[in-house]
């Protein structure tokens, strides 16, 4: 079977750093399926400078086909990004997967969010081609907007991102969400029963992972020097509320533990300012396949998240995974039902926006054995592996497939 998979976004291990597309389709690689991944030749998410002259551009990673459509670059989430999105939107709506990008003909089409813009273009390939077409939702614009950032939902970008989000529900054979509570709201917006689909972020146990880190030599003296490490690795960014964090461990008079936020965003550097603890330390981010590495220095790793009513429906948060990966206790501030670390039991979940509540989970875990530790460890990575492997996540929808 062919798949053709439209996600404006999507990377690799290699490059740009959103990977959920190009994990899942090394997972339809080992069910032996092929996998063509059309995305955009340049966005945020890219670390370096991406210049393309070319309309597109074909290229084979680890066996998944990728077409890197050009679209213009842009800074930051204004109007240039918006252009962004629509202009991937416009090519895919008019570039054949066929004739015009050379790819096979596809038997499953995936059109993913955040943006859906090119739902229309998915929808056009998937009549002319009589294939069915998926819409995978990876965050649910313009609801996260709407609460996250504070946008109007009668803003007129939030009421053609709405109108778009009704086509895709209403209009694909399935719906796949990421958060696992997420079918009611999707209901009162064009879902039909039947089409929902829960297929959550993972980790794929092939990826190569790094015997050494960027950060070995200052995480070597950190590991010397204090008795527990508590590692936060991911985006500083408003969604990460890690004010709050901060807040928390600037409260802890104790000497022998050690906060360590290894990453970059727009907080940081409100962060710095705000930190007032000389056993915190900000770090700057490191390659994925360098992560595992870095978290081999912790005891105890934190995540945590603003206390917001979109939560209700579920998370999927890939640092989680990567925490579980590395077998160690998390500290997790969500108000969410059913998340994987109170489904796990593997570390200590409390109130987002609690300073106190995150310091006393702070000196609770870091007062517990080295036994202790290591066995909510272990319960967090048995979890993943029984719930959370991309190839399982990929038959999933392979699975869906054949009941359409």
């Amino acid at each position: 079977m062919n798949i053709l998979y439209y996600n404006h976004y999507s990377g690799s291990v290699n490059f740009a750093r959103e990977w959920r597309s190009y994990y899942l389709s090394k997972g339809f690689l080992s069910w032996g399926h092929e996998v063509s991944v059309v995305c955009a030749s340049t966005h945020h998410m890219h670390r370096e400078i991406v210049e393309q002259n070319e309309s597109f551009i074909n290229k084979n990673v680890d066996g998944v086909n990728f077409s890197w459509i050009k679209v213009p670059s842009y800074a930051g989430n204004g109007l240039s990004r918006i252009k962004s999105m629509l202009t991937f939107g416009a090519k895919v709506l008019f570039s054949d997967p066929i004739s015009t990008l050379g790819l096979s003909q596809p038997d499953l089409i995936i059109a993913s969010s955040v943006h859906p813009f090119h739902l229309l273009g998915a929808l056009r390939w998937a009549r002319k081609y009589k294939v069915p077409v998926f819409f995978e939702v990876r965050d649910p614009w313009p609801l996260s907007l709407n609460l996250l950032l504070g946008l109007s939902k009668w803003h007129p970008f939030s009421l053609l991102l709405q109108l778009f989000q009704y086509i895709g529900h209403k209009y694909t054979d399935k719906t796949i969400s990421l958060a696992i509570n997420l079918e009611p709201y999707m209901r009162e917006h064009g879902l039909d029963e039947g089409k929902f689909l829960y297929v959550c972020n993972g980790i794929d146990k092939t990826q190569e992972r790094a015997s050494n880190s960027a950060l070995d030599e200052k995480l070597t003296r950190l590991r010397d020097k204090y008795k527990r490490i508590i590692i936060y690795t991911g985006s500083h960014g408003v969604p990460n509320a890690l004010e709050y964090v901060i807040d928390a461990f600037n409260s802890i008079d104790v000497s022998s533990i050690a906060l360590v936020l290894v990453g970059d965003g727009k907080e940081k550097k409100n962060l710095i300012k705000r930190n007032c603890n000389s056993n915190c330390y900000f770090f700057p981010p490191v390659n994925k396949d360098e992560i595992q590495r870095v978290l081999s220095f912790a005891d105890i790793c934190i995540i945590s998240w603003q206390d917001i009513s979109m939560y209700k429906y579920g998370v999927s948060p890939n640092k989680v995974f990567d925490y579980m990966w590395a077998k160690k206790p998390i500290i997790q501030a969500l108000n969410s039902p059913q998340n994987q670390v109170e489904l796990a039991n593997c570390g200590v979940n409390v109130k987002p926006g609690d300073t106190f509540e995150i310091k006393e989970a702070i000196l609770d875990l870091s007062n517990r054995t080295d036994d202790e530790l290591t066995h909510l460890g272990e319960k967090g990575y048995d979890f993943l592996m029984e719930n959370y492997e991309f190839k399982d996540l990929a038959k999933k929808i392979l699975d869906a497939y054949k009941d359409v």
